[in-house]
């Protein structure tokens, strides 16, 4: 997730191109996309433009799908903790 995050949406582009010539060898003609790993809204759109420009230059179609609320973003950690404990005591 911090790779993720600290990735620009050129970074992730590339990767995800190496990905799809790799699933395109396999047969494979579509990908879901999970977005939901930016975990705030300007990272979030930063990965769905992603997965928009990945549409527009591979023959395989990426489905973005929203993975919400599965992380806790290092910034609010502290929080979270207080939260799970006070909900687990």
């Amino acid at each position: 997730m911090r790779k993720t995050r600290a990735a620009s949406e050129d970074d992730l582009l590339q990767q995800a191109l190496k990905h799809a010539h790799w699933f395109l060898q396999n047969g494979t003609t579509t990908v879901e996309a999970k977005s939901g790993y930016g975990l705030s809204v300007d990272e979030e759109l930063k990965l769905l433009r992603a997965i928009r420009k990945l549409n527009a230059e591979s023959p395989i179609e990426f489905v973005p799908t929203f993975l919400g609320a599965h992380a806790v973003p290092e910034e609010f950690s502290q929080g979270a903790r207080a939260i799970r404990s006070r909900r687990d005591s």
